[in-house]
């Protein structure tokens, strides 16, 4: 994975260019709690570049929960993006068991 983050720290285009909406979607372990979840998009946030997304609220189906912290990234930097992996990765801790930046483009 840091090899991953090397690489995109070092391009010099834009990773999502040419895509209207991208997203970096960070999944969690099934016993991580909506308190860790809501901690990781609160430390996680204000990476220029990077917009968190609201929580769903109360009512959202818990299967949709494990997938609940996302970052819009379409105006992100490769540093930028760099940036928020790194601080998503540094959170396993709080159940953090990975992310996923979806092919949007088709």
């Amino acid at each position: 994975m840091a090899s991953g983050l090397l690489l995109l720290a070092g391009c010099g285009g834009k990773l999502t260019r040419g895509l209207s909406v991208q997203e970096v979607v960070v999944y969690f372990s099934p016993s991580a709690t909506p308190a860790q979840h809501a901690e990781v998009l609160h430390e996680c946030s204000g990476i220029p570049g990077t917009t968190p997304e609201p929580l769903p609220g109360p009512s959202a189906p818990l299967s949709s929960r494990v997938y609940d912290v996302r970052f819009r990234v379409d105006h992100a930097s490769n540093q930028q993006l760099a940036r928020l992996l790194s601080c998503l990765s540094s959170h396993k801790s709080q159940g953090v068991g990975g992310y996923d930046i979806p092919d949007t483009s088709a």
